[in-house]
């Protein structure tokens, strides 16, 4: 079930431990509790918080300004060509946070009808890049995309981004995930994050027999196949040195109410769906909702906080609703290189030259 249901996982669990023992757990794996500031983000989110002074933001309008009018292409934003004097510093210390502390930071006090389209686009992009190092591309084309509810039109179905539903716990791809609210919804809609270690911790004291399933190679994904597979698995959890990561979508590993799976695909054993409930809930039990402000820019440690979303309700007219613009980002120098198993996800998305028009990979309006 795409909506995980407590109910049933608490009774088909109940049900499942009466009939058999607990696997047992290889013997190289021990599952411990692990401390780390990556554990408290819901404490500490408040003092994430960058609140752009009166100063911070006249130096960003002037940077977006000059860069605008030197027509360069968006591709080439970085530092150097987004120099931000006063607030570089600032930036590298909360850039630390991502991976280091909360791995959670909150930008807050841009006023996005202060600007065009592509302005906008210039200044997430130019805030970015001194928040991480490389943008990656998200589909076939595009490094920006547009997260919005497109319901309205109804001749055709659209994927879990843009409509208004509740979205599970998942992650994206890349290190850092970053997203700039153009126009907050008009209720509801708060993103929820749960930190990995916190879920693990969890899991550790409830259902210690499911954490070996999820760190086994063999869940069936679809989504971006790194070779020719009509799907390829691989592990939920990977356990390395500095914790444990996650990297997946219940839209990969099971049919959706807006998406299907391919036939054909394997499904999800009895066991391993019970796992991904597991993991759900203990995210639920572990997380803090977050009320996305028109102009906040949110950036997080995609491989070490899981994220979902409340439902909302949006305005009347699609132009008004709720709108936001994510990007995907890499941080060799603070993240490290991905583990084994995701290293072709790593390097189709960030490392593959793009020769696509401009208007294909920085959309500025959703191209759904």
């Amino acid at each position: 079930m795409y909506q995980p249901n407590l109910v049933n996982f608490v009774t088909n669990r109940a049900e499942r431990l009466s009939r058999e023992a607990s696997e047992p757990e290889p013997p190289e794996f021990r599952w411990p509790k692990v401390h780390s500031s990556l554990a408290l983000v819901a404490a500490v989110e408040e003092a994430q918080t960058v609140t752009l002074s009166a100063s911070h933001l006249q130096e960003i309008h002037h940077a977006c300004l000059a860069y605008h009018d030197s027509g360069a292409r968006l591709d080439a934003i970085c530092k150097e060509t987004f120099p931000l004097p006063l607030l570089q510093e600032r930036l590298a210390e909360k850039r630390l946070e991502l991976h280091k502390g909360c791995g959670l930071v909150v930008v807050r006090g841009i006023d996005p009808s202060r600007y065009s389209h592509r302005e906008n686009i210039i200044i997430f992009a130019g805030l970015s890049s001194y928040l991480s190092e490389r943008r990656g591309r998200q589909t076939k084309t595009e490094y920006l995309v547009h997260l919005k509810d497109l319901t309205r039109n109804k001749s055709k179905v659209y994927s879990s981004p843009y409509c208004n539903d509740a979205l599970p716990f998942h992650t994206d791809y890349g290190d850092v995930v970053a997203m700039f609210v153009l126009k907050a919804a008009s209720k509801g809609g708060a993103g929820i994050f749960a930190p990995v270690l916190s879920v693990y911790n969890i899991l550790v004291s409830t259902c210690p027999d499911l954490l070996p399933i999820l760190c086994r190679p063999d869940w069936p994904f679809y989504d971006r196949p790194p070779n020719n597979n009509v799907y390829h698995e691989r592990p939920i959890m990977y356990m390395d040195g500095s914790g444990p990561e996650m990297i997946f979508s219940r839209g990969s590993l099971m049919d959706s109410p807006r998406s299907k799976r391919p036939p054909g695909i394997k499904a999800l054993t009895d066991i391993q769906a019970e796992a991904l409930d597991a993991v759900h809930f203990a995210a639920t039990d572990a997380g803090f909702k977050l009320n996305y402000e028109t102009g906040d820019m949110i950036y997080f440690n995609n491989r070490k906080i899981l994220h979902g979303r409340e439902n909302f309700d949006d305005r009347e007219d699609i132009s008004e609703g709720r709108h936001i613009l994510r990007l995907w980002l890499q941080d060799y120098e603070m993240a490290g290189p991905p583990l084994k198993p995701l290293s072709a996800y790593w390097e189709r998305i960030f490392n593959t030259v793009d020769e696509a028009k401009e208007e294909l990979r920085w959309p500025l309006e959703p191209r759904h």
